[in-house]
């Protein structure tokens, strides 16, 4: 049994292994505070497909990346799920329910988003934490008003309590987070 199954675990040590950048620095993870590996790779997603607001339930990024080499092991240490990420298009009132929930809810890791810049008080009830949000090209968020969002399945659906996403409209599904993620890998050396 052991001589069969010794080339099938090189062949996936191999794929695991592969080596697809190099690090410079690490980038630390805390769910319920401060992500730079969140904030790398949501700026990676709203980038890359060209969205106003990138948004991951803390809890869907589980690792730090250290510095050195990034393997396709270490992505999947920081994205276990098998998450299809999708974009819509999200009502400017749904996308602040969104952040009130996310930011500062003791019940779930923190929410995780690029595009936007938020003035919020984490200590207030959900509901009157958030004071501003401007986006990246310096408009206010306008509740009438729908943005172009990415995110994944599980925020979509109303996972964690994201109830407000299931009012998205056009969903287009963009594959799984997995597949994006190595293949931008890579931008991590000159980041």
């Amino acid at each position: 049994m052991e001589r069969f199954l010794e080339p099938i675990f090189k062949n996936i040590d191999s794929k695991y292994n592969e080596i697809l950048a190099v690090n410079n620095q690490v980038l630390t993870n805390d769910r319920n505070g401060e992500s730079r590996v969140g904030d790398f790779f949501m700026d990676v997603l709203k980038n890359g497909f060209k969205a106003d607001v990138a948004l991951y339930n803390g809890g869907a990024i589980r690792d730090t990346l250290p510095s050195g080499r990034v393997t396709v092991r270490d992505l999947l240490k920081i994205f276990p799920f098998d998450s299809t990420i999708y974009t819509a298009e999200v009502k400017g009132s749904d996308l602040r329910q969104v952040l009130e929930h996310g930011i500062g809810n003791p019940d779930i890791s923190r929410l995780r988003f690029s595009g936007l810049q938020i003035s919020a008080d984490i200590r207030r009830e959900e509901g009157q934490r958030i004071s501003s949000v401007t986006l990246s090209d310096g408009s206010t968020l306008a509740d009438e008003k729908y943005y172009k969002v990415i995110s994944n399945d599980f925020m979509f659906s109303g996972g964690d309590g994201f109830y407000s996403l299931q009012n998205a409209r056009h969903l287009r599904d963009c594959g799984k987070d997995k597949t994006f993620f190595c293949f931008c890998a890579a931008k991590l050396e000159n980041g």
